[in-house]
Formats: structure tokens, sequence, C-alpha cells
């Protein structure tokens, strides 16, 4: 989680403030953070809602922080329907692990419909931060191991592609 919360912080920390002051001492404008994604997005392993990633990006940020548990890509597709009318500043997507516990992961399929929900979030204006999931702590020696590599391929060849930033 480390590494993801720095990949974030620094993505956030770059970004030009809505609100230049000259002194850079003044935090953004409250923008919208919307954040989809599985158990760790919901703050699977913190210690408390303060300690979950999307919470503790989006109070160093300044940002309105909207949170939307989806257990694989299509509950993602189907947030991002029901929260796009938010009109999120920035997306962060951090889906797959149970796409690919679940059985549902297929390469050209589930590439495909990822980048669709990319582009359909691009579409809107919004900025998007997609994870990869090697940060859930998933070894070599795990028995998906070597699928959930393909999905992080599909995640960051989608990213690239589409000017995303990653967090990987």
């Amino acid at each position: 989680m480390t590494r993801l919360l720095f990949g974030l912080l620094i993505f956030f920390a770059f970004l030009p403030s809505k609100a230049e002051t000259g002194a850079g001492t003044e935090p953004p404008v409250a923008g919208r953070l919307l954040v989809i994604g599985d158990s760790l997005t919901s703050g699977l392993y913190a210690a408390g809602e303060e300690e979950t990633f999307a919470s503790i990006v989006a109070q160093r940020t300044g940002y309105h922080l909207a949170r939307v548990h989806a257990t694989g890509l299509r509950n993602a597709v189907d947030a991002w329907q029901k929260y796009k009318d938010w009109h999120p500043d920035f997306v962060v997507l951090e889906v797959g692990l149970n796409d690919v516990s679940g059985g549902v992961w297929a390469a050209e399929s589930w590439r495909a419909a990822y980048l669709a929900l990319v582009r359909d979030i691009q579409s809107s204006g919004a900025r998007i931060v997609a994870c990869t999931t090697f940060w859930g702590g998933i070894r070599v020696s795990h028995r998906n191991y070597q699928v959930y590599h393909a999905l992080n391929a599909d995640i960051r060849s989608v990213a690239s592609e589409r000017g995303a930033a990653l967090a990987d």
C-alpha cells in the first residue's frame, strides 16, 4: 500500500493547482476525486477510514472524495455510469484482483472492456490513475501469479495507450 500511496501522492503533487497564489502554499481548490475499486480500495488492511489510501490522498490533496466499492471490472463499469454525473476531476481505477480470483478475467475481453471504461472516463474530462494489482501482496509463488502478471500488463498497456497515469 505504501508504494501505491506514494505513487498517487506524487501524481497529485505535480498537478497544477486550481488556485495559484504564487507562494505555492495554498492547497488546491476542492476538486472531485472518485475512487473505484475492490476491497483494497474500500480499506482492507487499513486500521481505520483515515488510513485508507483513498482517504489519505483526498485529505492531502484537498479533493472531495467519493469511493465506490466494485468487486470487479463489470461492477466498475456500473459504478462509473452511476457516478459520472458527479463530474469527478480524477478517477482512480483499482480493479482486476477479483476478476482473476473469480475466474472472469479473459485476456482479450477483459482488456477490451477495461479500455472502453478508460475511454469513457476520459471522454468526461476526468483524468485517470490506473492501478495495477501487485500492491495487494501477490508473490511469485501465488497460484495465479502468471495470470495477475498478464492482467497487470493489460492495465499498463491501456494506461500507456490512453496517456493515463499509472500507479504500479
